[in-house]
């Protein structure tokens, strides 16, 4: 590391292999913070240095907003580093000491956290060491919290089950509270780990209390293995019972009854949510999400969300507040309402208070002013008497009154009558302000009358006036139930459809100037798709705007909402096209995953791919570049083959880097000894290094999927991979992939990575490695 470059500041926090250090990046000019390993640590330096740099690739190939970003990494005098964004925030126990969460921030964090991991087990990749001091909490100029997951130093990519790192002493990494049965027990790991870590997280940070405890570290783990934790409802009496369900879904004892993963965990509390917040009952969605549903309660909410019976002290929630002191204003004012509690939704309309005209002022009143004397009075002198003074007498003539011209008549007549027409007209419209309130008031009491029903059936007239609550348009105290009513609306007659009126609402220009309330258009348009699973005329008036504009904000909310039901080739089209217009690599990773799901399945086999090589040709941009080569490699055909092979041939090496990691989506073993022939090509030196780990991880991914683990020619393709390695950084990265494959035939493999291995951390791993083949295959 240039220490022209990087201005160390101090020291941020130190653990048991590494220290964390605040720095200045001169070149940028921002603040970064770079991770060491300490010379000293507890674990084999070496091994140190493989699991740092190790950390650097996995998170390199993250990009989200709720996960670090990694800028740089690299080997100095002083060892191995990483350059990493600097988040000025509070860890997420640290938030906990000061309180448990409550609902709405908890709400916050659970949503995010879940949308990073989903990212990473996009990319097969297992934390593993998922817990609150790896959660940072950190405050946006808008006053809103944002939750960033770091330290991914334990993770790897594993597309089929793998194993629990352990040090020389036999000592399993990461937090022993949070840790799954399956890494105390050794057994192959996958993303259901993760969800179980997230759910023991979610249980903290709604408690303050470990889910499994215990006195010293073997208790805690007898805890974990026979799950003997008190149910969260138990102690958190005042949240949604369905919550507390969700949470202790995610800490099931076999990995088989957790979610399958993050997405599906989001799927199912988003449902949920609405279905609790809007007064809907959740049937609905757990028949879209459906995993094991505890039974209910029986507990009694109210409209706040808390229960009857008060928390004890220990456990009172508190909303999570900025460093200004001031609470989040996005959770700080939402309201529940659950569909046992019809007091909110079932009070009659507000009365609106009566406006009386008061009288009109005079439009003019007389001020009397003294009279001036004018200098054509006459004084008259009367007649003395004798022994009287003589008295003087005013003669002045007064002036007479002035009289209002027939114009000035009018133009104060016209006034009083627009004064007349401005408080009629306020009358008029605090009476059709109280008529709609009072209309709305009626439809959303229908979630409850109607509360068995899928649907609700209202008038094109009555979607309007919802639709402008939502808009902003027409104010109403109950937004969430008004967009309770729009989730599970439908028309009346069958003159119009639900759904392309919320489509043209959210993709109206007014609309669109204010990108909160597109976002909950998108939302409610996704939230219907799941509970009524249909495919509607939404999405064909999303996707042209989308096409037209895909570089708006609101974009990626309205990708989002559409992804769950695109049609195949003429959407496709239209999604492809934006992929040049927008820069938003939060919008362009979204499009990906919906445009290579669309070319997976696309009939015949790379229907699609070559309006991706037309558009490919076009674009110079490395991130397009990316995006594109993603899309493709998703058919597996010789043409997405021929595509991914133009950015092989680049002479940027960022493009071939892409090109490299766009093959491990490949769904077959064409792609393999292509790799392998561009490894071998490749020098081991500076950013050959990457490019040789990138196809390197390619390959072992393709070769660990489902599709390719019991094909006969796997075999011999790992031993061609293991003939690649030209250091013991190489074969370590193979050594733990190939020891998650528990077949025979890779234990010679194994040994004889074991043999050419240098490094006894790396020749130790192998023997592990092998001796876990030979149990499981002992069973």
């Amino acid at each position: 590391m240039s220490s022209d470059r990087y201005e160390i500041r101090g020291k941020i926090g130190a653990g048991g292999v590494g220290a964390v250090y605040r720095a200045y990046d001169t070149q940028l000019r921002r603040e970064v913070a770079i991770k060491r390993v300490l010379p000293d640590g507890d674990m084999n330096s070496e091994d140190a240095t493989a699991n740092l740099l190790k950390e650097a690739t996995a998170l390199s190939s993250v990009q989200h907003p709720h996960i670090v970003t990694v800028y740089d990494a690299g080997i100095d005098a002083e060892g191995p580093y990483v350059v990493m964004e600097l988040i000025n925030g509070k860890t997420l126990d640290e938030m906990v000491e000061r309180g448990t969460l409550t609902f709405e921030d908890f709400k916050e964090v659970a949503i995010q956290s879940q949308e990073a991991m989903i990212a990473a087990q996009d990319l097969n990749l297992v934390h593993r060491d998922l817990k609150p001091t790896n959660v940072m909490v950190s405050w946006l100029p808008s006053g809103r919290f944002q939750v960033k997951i770091v330290d991914f130093g334990l993770a790897k990519f594993s597309a089929k089950p793998s194993l629990q790192t352990i040090d020389h002493g036999d000592a399993v990494f990461g937090s022993i509270f949070f840790m799954a049965p399956e890494q105390f027990e050794r057994t192959p790991l996958d993303c259901r780990t993760d969800m179980y870590s997230l759910g023991a997280m979610y249980y903290y940070s709604l408690t303050g209390e470990y889910p499994f405890n215990g006195d010293t570290a073997p208790q805690v783990m007898a805890a974990h293995l026979q799950n003997k934790i008190t149910p969260l409802i138990e102690v958190r009496p005042d949240l949604p019972p369905w919550v507390c369900d969700w949470v202790m879904w995610h800490v099931r004892r076999d990995m088989q009854d957790r979610p399958d993963s993050a997405r599906a965990a989001l799927e199912h509390f988003l449902a949920h949510d609405s279905a609790h917040t809007f007064g809907i009952t959740a049937a609905h969605q757990l028949a879209a999400a459906g995993p094991p549903h505890q039974a209910p309660t029986g507990q009694v909410m109210t409209a706040g969300g808390a229960a009857q019976n008060p928390l004890s002290g220990g456990t009172a929630p508190q909303p999570i507040i900025s460093p200004s002191g001031q609470i989040n204003p996005h959770t700080a004012s939402q309201r529940l309402i659950t569909g046992a509690t019809t007091g909110a939704l079932n009070a009659p309309a507000t009365q609106q208070p009566v406006v009386q005209a008061q009288p009109a002022a005079p439009a003019m009143m007389a001020t009397q002013q003294p009279v001036a004397q004018h200098p054509s009075a006459q004084v008259q002198q009367g007649t003395t008497q004798p022994g009287q003074q003589p008295q003087m007498q005013n003669s002045i003539t007064p002036l007479p009154k002035a009289r209002m011209s027939p114009a000035m008549l009018a133009v104060i007549a016209g006034i009083i009558l627009t004064l007349i027409a401005i408080i009629a007209y306020a009358i008029v419209g605090k009476r059709s302000e109280g008529d709609a309130t009072g209309r709305v008031n009626a439809l959303t009491q229908q979630i409850d009358q109607n509360n068995q029903a899928k649907r609700i059936p209202i008038t094109k007239k009555d979607t309007e006036l919802l639709l402008n609550v939502v808009a902003g348009t027409i104010k109403h105290p109950d937004e969430d139930g008004v967009k309770a009513v729009l989730i599970t609306a439908e028309s009346s007659d069958g003159s119009y459809n639900v759904d392309e009126m919320i489509a043209k609402f959210a993709t109206d220009d007014s609309t669109l100037a204010n990108g909160t309330r597109n976002i909950i258009f998108s939302q409610i348009l996704k939230t219907r798709s799941i509970i009524l699973g249909n495919r509607s005329k939404a999405y064909d008036v999303i996707i042209p705007w989308l096409e037209a504009d895909p570089s708006h904000a609101s974009a990626v909310a309205a990708l989002d909402a559409i992804s769950r039901y695109p049609n195949d080739e003429s959407d496709f089209t239209m999604l492809l096209s934006s992929v040049s217009k927008s820069d938003d690599s939060g919008y362009n990773d979204k499009l990906a995953i919906v445009l290579g799901g669309l070319v997976a399945k696309s009939q015949p086999p790379g229907k699609l791919v070559q309006q991706v090589g037309q558009v490919l040709d076009g674009t110079k941009d490395p991130d397009k570049q990316r995006i594109l080569m993603r899309i493709a490699a998703n058919a597996g055909t010789k043409d997405a083959l021929a595509i991914i092979n133009k950015g092989l041939s680049s002479t940027n090496d960022i493009v071939v880097n892409h090109a490299l990691k766009a093959l491990a989506k490949w769904p077959n073993a064409d792609a393999i000894s292509i790799i392998i022939a561009k490894v071998r090509a490749t020098d081991s030196t500076g950013n050959g290094a990457n490019l040789r780990k990138s196809g390197i991880k390619s390959a072992m991914r393709i070769l660990t999927s489902e599709k390719m683990i019991d094909k006969p020619e796997c075999s011999k393709l790992w031993g061609e991979l293991v003939e690649l390695p030209t250091g013991d950084n190489e074969r370590y990265d193979i050594i733990n992939h190939l020891g998650a494959v528990n077949k025979a035939w890779a234990i010679g493999l194994l040994q004889g990575l074991q043999n050419s291995a240098r490094k006894p951390s790396v020749k130790e791993r192998a023997q592990k490695a092998i001796d876990s083949i030979e149990s499981a295959l002992e069973e």
